[in-house]
Parts: C-alpha cells; sequence; structure tokens
C-alpha cells in the first residue's frame, strides 16, 4: 500500500458489509453503516471491478 492511499481491501470490506446488510435476508451481521464510510466514487469503483 502506498503512503496516503486508502487500502483496496478495506473498502471492498466496507463495501461486502454493507451491501450484506441491506441485501442479505439471513445476515451473519448487521452493519448499517458500513456504506456510509465510503464515498459514491469509492462505491462506483468497487462495483465496476
Amino acid at each position: 500500500m502506498e503512503k496516503n492511499q486508502l487500502s483496496r481491501t478495506a473498502l471492498i470490506t466496507a463495501f461486502s458489509r454493507g451491501y450484506h446488510s441491506i441485501n442479505d435476508n439471513s445476515k451473519i451481521f448487521d452493519d448499517f453503516l458500513a456504506l456510509q464510510l465510503l464515498t459514491e466514487d469509492e462505491c462506483s469503483f468497487i462495483v465496476n471491478q
């Protein structure tokens, strides 16, 4: 990881936790705040990968 850059692993983890909270019926956990940690651009980057 380069200095002063966000970790892709952290971004993808936050996205996955938020996605799970919203879209899965049998929840393992309910991290309803996770997606609020990401900007719209970060979410778009993850979705389009």
